[in-house]
């Protein structure tokens, strides 16, 4: 077999396709056939129908391909029956060189029924292409349009004679074609329908090229890792991270946002919104990049989804990229159930959130409750499954995670993943009881703490508690200090009074009081002052330190209310000279007055502590 052949055996064996040796084409002849090839979006949709009229009796049909054209399937699925009971064929790859040209490859179905001679059957082939779009020139500045070639051909590769056969392409509006395949070609908008052809004998190429202007972005992501994590406690948590680009002609020269926002031409083909349908009920929606939260989206709850417009952070221009992730969380209804068995069934959607994307490489994680067990899924595809372990908040014996991984994936993937487990009732409740535990465990920690001696010297020290007359001196001394820094803030009481009011009456008064009751502390304070030196109490050389400052800042504080009551009698209060002084004197005051708090609370510790 010549390797275009080969590639397409290895195709449909990659689709997920069984194979058949050695069988011989069923006896149809091709009365109609019907064939669509949408170029609307980056990846190619073709539909071809099949109305087969069977020449003898046979319960197996032949559906076959360009290699060119089928080696960039990512999904090839063969029907039966109409548009809305269209039902999928058991399909394998027919490996028999005998009637088949290298160029071409075909696939054998398998039909519900047997069909008698005269029978007529239709048959539908879907396939979507990638990659198979290839930008003319590939390079293009921001002023220039996207122009791609597209090559087919206008027959389909079939193994029986056509009848009849029309062709349609349907482009996106706006794609004016720059040169296309003439024959029997028909134009009207944005649709080209060539044929009827008559008689098409099996195997009968036709070439068809289109050179067109797309004005559609390329949403392509090179990979794509969709986490479904589920808790059996009412919500289904999904992230997302992709790593995106926009595919197609790249970008060359510079690029000009003002150009860009002055002229709408500009912004064919950029990618500048994706569309994303969540399911009802989803909440806490979340979308950040590399530098953070991403407010640039929309949200609008639907009767049947949720749909989110996720706006990057900038316009992704032809061959730029960019990495995010999208996450939200949607309710357990209608997503988990659970069997009389015990059984838990999971469905959710298996691609990616955002509509129209193809991803090179995707990933999915379903990450099942610890303690599941007896895992399966069920999905119509071919996949490569792993398992892997998944440790999240107090988690024990980590939770089981299926992964799933598909290359090429496109939308027609985006269908029901079901994964089925069983579920210990006892791991249900372990992650509230080691919480419990946790909470019981600290709050145990703290009485434990409380309970325990930490000093050196244990209770029994001689330094753990002060004696019955040091405590006495300890208290007058804090006593006196304390009536001490009373005085103080009545000073500065009647300081903040007069410059206020520029009133003396009141300050006068205060002067008077706090002088007298100054002196009486100061011998109060010097005699205990006396007692402390003459004990060896460690509180003496702080106390020494202390007692020069405190008098200092009593008496700059006297000063300062005099000075202040006797400009206010002469009327030079307001002078710039003396607002100065006031100004300056205060910071002194206030300056000094946290030195001298820095030195009661020194002494009060020592005092107390020894």
């Amino acid at each position: 077999m010549h390797k275009l052949a080969l590639g397409v055996s290895l195709l449909v064996l990659a689709l997920g396709i069984g194979t058949t040796h050695c069988q011989t084409p069923g006896d149809f002849e091709v009365e109609n056939l019907e064939r669509q090839i949408d170029l609307k979006r980056h990846y190619v949709d073709i539909i071809e129908k099949y109305e087969l009229k069977a020449l003898k009796n046979s319960q197996k049909v032949f559906v076959c391909g360009w290699s060119a054209t089928w080696a960039h399937a990512a999904h090839l699925m063969v029907t039966s029956g109409s548009d809305k009971g269209a039902k999928p064929l058991k399909t394998s790859p027919y490996l028999d060189p005998e009637g088949v040209p290298s160029t071409a490859g075909c696939l054998i179905a398998d039909l519900p029924e047997a069909v008698s001679v005269g029978e007529k059957v239709v048959v539908k082939c879907h396939a979507t292409l990638t990659n198979i779009l290839k930008p003319f020139p590939k390079t293009i500045k921001q002023s220039e349009k996207q122009r791609v070639v597209y090559e087919d051909s206008l027959h389909v590769a079939s193994m029986y004679e056509v009848l009849e056969q029309t062709t349609t392409v349907i482009l996106s509006p706006g794609s004016d074609i720059m040169s296309k395949t003439m024959s029997k070609v028909t134009v009207s908008a944005n649709k080209l329908e060539y044929g009827p052809f008559k008689n098409v004998k099996a195997f009968t190429p036709h070439p068809l090229r289109l050179h067109y202007i797309h004005n559609q972005p390329y949403a392509q992501a090179s990979k794509v890792v969709r986490e479904i994590q589920l808790s059996l406690w009412g919500n289904i948590y999904v992230e997302e991270t992709y790593e995106l680009k926009n595919g197609g002609a790249q970008l060359v020269g510079t690029w000009s946002r003002l150009e860009y926002q002055k002229n709408p031409r500009m912004q064919d083909g950029v990618l500048k919104e994706m569309v994303a349908a969540l399911r009802p009920g989803a909440h806490s929606i979340y979308f950040r990049d590399q530098i953070g939260n991403v407010s640039t989206s929309a949200v609008r709850h639907m009767e049947k989804n949720v749909v989110v417009a996720l706006k990057p952070r900038y316009p992704l221009q032809k061959g730029w990229k960019t990495q995010f992730t999208f996450g939200y969380s949607t309710p357990l209804d209608g997503a988990l159930f659970k069997t009389p068995s015990g059984v838990y069934n999971l469905f959710m959607s298996f691609g990616p959130t955002i509509q129209d994307l193809t991803v090179d490489e995707l990933e999915v994680r379903v990450v099942l409750p610890e303690g599941s067990s007896s895992i399966h899924y069920q999905f119509p595809f071919n996949v490569k499954k792993s398992f892997e372990k998944k440790f999240w908040y107090f988690d024990t014996t980590g939770r089981p995670v299926l992964v799933l991984k598909m290359a090429n994936a496109v939308p027609r993937h985006s269908v029901r993943l079901s994964v089925d487990f069983k579920m210990d009732a006892s791991a249900v409740w372990r992650k509230p009881f080691v919480l419990t535990l946790v909470i019981f465990a600290i709050f145990f920690s703290c009485i434990l703490c409380n309970r325990v001696e930490w000093s050196i010297g244990g209770k029994g020290s001689k330094t753990s508690q002060p004696s019955g007359q040091d405590e006495k001196t300890a208290t007058s001394v804090e006593k006196v200090l304390t009536d001490r820094q009373t005085l103080f803030e009545k000073l500065q009481s009647a300081i903040s009074a007069i410059q206020a009011t520029s009133t003396s009456s009141q300050a006068l008064a205060t002067v008077d009081a706090v002088e007298s009751q100054i002196k009486e502390t100061n011998v109060k304070l010097k005699e205990l002052a006396a007692v402390i030196e003459k004990s060896g109490s460690p509180a003496w050389p702080p106390l020494k330190a202390l007692l020069p400052k405190e008098r200092d800042l009593l008496a700059r504080s006297s000063r300062h209310l005099s000075l202040l009551i006797t400009s206010l009698e002469k009327g030079q209060l307001k002078k710039e000279k003396n607002r100065k002084y006031a100004l300056d004197e205060r910071k002194a005051i206030e300056t000094l007055a946290e030195e001298v708090q820095d030195g009661i609370e020194e002494v009060l510790a020592a005092l107390y502590q020894g």
